[in-house]
């Protein structure tokens, strides 16, 4: 799961352990209440507009030249195309979330793959996260922003599959 996905991916191997035979994140947080940003969301697209916000959330996902203008320009497009409230309330479950006391109960192995410069997450975050975890290693991306899943997908599939290969999966 890539953000929310894998935060909804933790939970639910919280609630059903014996249901899940691996996890695999990318930009995730266990609790949200540490999230930046988030709560300037509203604000900004109240203040500047959705599409000016959409324009700031992309340049806060991809650091410089890490995707063609092409792409860049996509997915502003699907961004925009998004629904604001929407939006908003996914923002809000994240920040008021916090899996902190149940993450005891996940037993299946977890790769986090995290970036090393997301300005929604702090690294912190994700070493907190694997420390939480009993059967958990990390990966680290340098010179990324939150959008690891896209700007560095051959990266994130390597370590997928090296992770699935070390745990026989």
């Amino acid at each position: 799961g890539e953000s929310m996905g894998g935060t909804i991916a933790l939970a639910f191997a919280t609630e059903f352990p014996d249901a899940v035979l691996s996890i695999v994140t990318c930009s995730t947080a266990h609790r949200g209440g540490n999230l930046q940003h988030v709560d300037k969301w509203r604000k900004n697209m109240r203040k500047i507009g959705f599409e000016k916000w959409s324009l700031d959330m992309v340049e806060k996902r991809f650091m410089p030249k890490m995707v063609s203008q092409t792409f860049y320009d996509w997915f502003h497009q699907k961004q925009c195309a998004s629904d604001e409230s929407t939006i908003l309330s996914m923002a809000e479950l994240l920040v008021s979330s916090d899996l902190t006391d149940r993450l005891c109960y996940v037993k299946a192995p977890v790769l986090l793959i995290h970036p090393d410069s997301s300005p929604f997450i702090p690294l912190e975050i994700s070493i907190e996260l694997k420390n939480l975890l009993s059967h958990c290693c990390i990966k680290v991306i340098p010179f990324a922003r939150h959008g690891i899943a896209l700007s560095h997908a051959t990266e994130c599939a390597t370590n997928v599959l090296e992770f699935f290969r070390y745990n026989e999966i």
